[in-house]
C-alpha cells in the first residue's frame, strides 16, 4: 500500500448554507450548517486514505479544542498524525465557509503567521512512497521535498498563489501542478504558453487544473490535454485537493503521471458529483469497469 505524506494546511471549518443576497451588516439565517475537516493537506489526506492509500499529515495545529478535534478527526480516517505538531498558545486554523445553492463559496480563513514560520522537524520521516505540499507552509513544503528528493521519490507541488512565496520548494518539486490562479499569479497568464515557460526554467513535470476544463501537461516542450469526465457538479469545495491527492497516489503507485493525471480526473469528478463525503476505491474501480476512461 503506497504511503503519500501530505504537507501544508489543516483546518477546522464551519459551513453555513444560505440563499442570497447577502451583504454586509445583515442578518441571515441559515437552513443547515455543518463541521468539517478542511485545509489542503487535510483534504488530499483524507482522499488518499479514502482511496485505499496510507496518507500521513505533516502539519502545525493549535493546542485547543479545535486541534483536538482536527487530529481525531484526522484519525477516525486512518491517517498518520505522528508529525502533526500540536503548539501551545496558538489557535488552530479555521474558517467560516458560506455556501449558496448555486455552488457559489465566500471563505473567511484565520491562521496564526506564528504557526508557519518554523521549519519542521522530519528526523523521524521515513519510508514513503511519494510527497505532497502546498504554498501554505513555504518552509514546512521545502524541507519535505529535501528529504522526497533525498529518498529518491516524487515531490508533487500544489502551486496556488501566492506561489513566489514557496520558491525553494517550487524549485525542488518534481511535479508541479498550478491551479489557474497560480499560474496567472505567477507567469501572469494561464495558456499553453506560459505553462511551457515554467516547464523549460524548471525541467520540472508541469500541469495546470481549470475546474471542469481540461487539464494542460507539458513536459520536455510537450503541451498534452486531458478532460475530465462530464458530470453534475453539487459541491465543488476541496476538489482539487482531492485532485492533488489523488495524483500523488497514484504516481506513487505507478510512477507514469500521465496514468496519475487521468486518475486524478476521475476521482475529483466523482468528489464534486457527491454532496459530501469522498470517493472510494470501490467507487473508482465500478467506474472504470462500467466506463473506460484511459
Amino acid at each position: 500500500m503506497s504511503r503519500v505524506v501530505c504537507c501544508g494546511l489543516v483546518t477546522a471549518d464551519l459551513f453555513y448554507h444560505c440563499e442570497p443576497p447577502i451583504f454586509w451588516g445583515g442578518k441571515f439565517k441559515s437552513p443547515k450548517n455543518s463541521f468539517a475537516l478542511g485545509g489542503g493537506a487535510g483534504i488530499s489526506a483524507s482522499a488518499i486514505s479514502a482511496l485505499g492509500g496510507r496518507a500521513s499529515v505533516i502539519g502545525r495545529i493549535g493546542q485547543d479544542i479545535l486541534g483536538e478535534w482536527v487530529k481525531n478527526k484526522l484519525n477516525e480516517r486512518n491517517i498518520d498524525t505522528g508529525l502533526l505538531e500540536c503548539v501551545p498558545e496558538c489557535s488552530t486554523p479555521n474558517s467560516a465557509i458560506i455556501t449558496t445553492p448555486q455552488g457559489e463559496r465566500t471563505v473567511f480563513n484565520a491562521r496564526s503567521h506564528d504557526l508557519f514560520n518554523v521549519v519542521p522537524d522530519l528526523k523521524n520521516l521515513s519510508n514513503f512512497d511519494a510527497a505532497l505540499a502546498d504554498t501554505r507552509w513555504p518552509d514546512g513544503a521545502a524541507e519535505v521535498f529535501k528529504a522526497a528528493r533525498k529518498q529518491k521519490k516524487p515531490a508533487v507541488l500544489d502551486a496556488e498563489a501566492p506561489v513566489a512565496a514557496a520558491m525553494e520548494a517550487f524549485n525542488l518539486a518534481t511535479h508541479i501542478i498550478f491551479s489557474e490562479q497560480g499560474l496567472s499569479d505567477f507567469t501572469g497568464g494561464c495558456d499553453e504558453k506560459a505553462l511551457v515557460s515554467v516547464a523549460q526554467k524548471t525541467g520540472a513535470w508541469v500541469a495546470v487544473t481549470r475546474g471542469a476544463d481540461p487539464v494542460l501537461c507539458c513536459f520536455e516542450g510537450q503541451v498534452s490535454s486531458f478532460s475530465p469526465p462530464k458530470v453534475k457538479a453539487i459541491n465543488t469545495l476541496g476538489a482539487g485537493d482531492v485532485w492533488h491527492g489523488a495524483f500523488a497516489l497514484s504516481l506513487a503507485k505507478t510512477g507514469n503521471p500521465i496514468d496519475a493525471l487521468q486518475f486524478a480526473n476521475i476521482v475529483a469528478s466523482l468528489k464534486v458529483a457527491m454532496p459530501d463525503g469522498y470517493p472510494t476505491h470501490d467507487m473508482i474501480s465500478d467506474y472504470i469497469r462500467n466506463e473506460p476512461y484511459f
